[in-house]
């Protein structure tokens, strides 16, 4: 009887495990996948890595740099008046604050945190050049693919949908803390989905 539940118990957290590795991925299946990967200059070993580049500069902006020693994120924008760096968390926690207070958009204190969301978006567009170089040269197939993964992702609004377009980078740095976060975090989202279900 009790090796018995200990059995059942065992595979029942397997198969949760299990579930939940499954639920944390989107596998892509449309054909275009097929043709970039392995290709060299599309979705190569140095895609690859700079994929992973992506993910890591888009946690350091949304936290911070994690240090190793300490377990704590260092945080590396200035806000003025403010005594300690920031993160994007941050820029959006003092945001909502600011909006449920009726600070409107025009106030000083508002206004101030459109400078590092700037010098964040500056850093993103500049860090992530390598791989949004690698994605132009093949934007078609790219954005079928996306498709497919905002459409499974329920993130059909995504600003991702625009990728290389004028009106991709016009709703980016138009784009408040919030709709920045999530661009980067579906792009993030995206580039995990796409590197799982890359066949070789």
């Amino acid at each position: 009887m009790k090796k018995s539940f200990l059995l059942t118990l065992t595979i029942s957290l397997l198969m949760s495990v299990q579930n939940s590795f499954a639920l944390r991925f989107i596998h892509l299946e449309d054909k275009a996948i097929h043709w970039v990967d392995g290709i060299t200059g599309l979705l190569d070993a140095e895609a690859i890595r700079d994929t992973l580049d992506v993910r890591r500069i888009i946690n350091n902006i949304i936290h911070g740099v994690k240090n190793r020693s300490t377990g704590l994120y260092e945080k590396e924008y200035d806000l003025a008046g403010w005594p300690e760096k920031i993160s994007l968390n941050d820029i959006i926690k003092l945001y909502i604050m600011y909006t449920k207070e009726g600070i409107g958009h025009e106030d000083p204190r508002m206004t101030a945190l459109n400078e590092p969301l700037i010098a964040m978006k500056k850093n993103f567009y500049a860090l992530t050049k390598p791989l949004l170089n690698t994605a132009a040269q093949a934007i078609k197939v790219n954005m079928r693919l996306i498709k497919e993964w905002t459409t499974k992702a329920g993130r059909t609004d995504s600003i991702l949908t625009q990728w290389g377009t004028l009106d991709e980078e016009k709703a980016l740095w138009e784009s408040n803390p919030m709709q920045f976060k999530q661009f980067i975090i579906d792009l993030q989202n995206f580039l995990k989905d796409l590197m799982f279900s890359c066949p070789k």
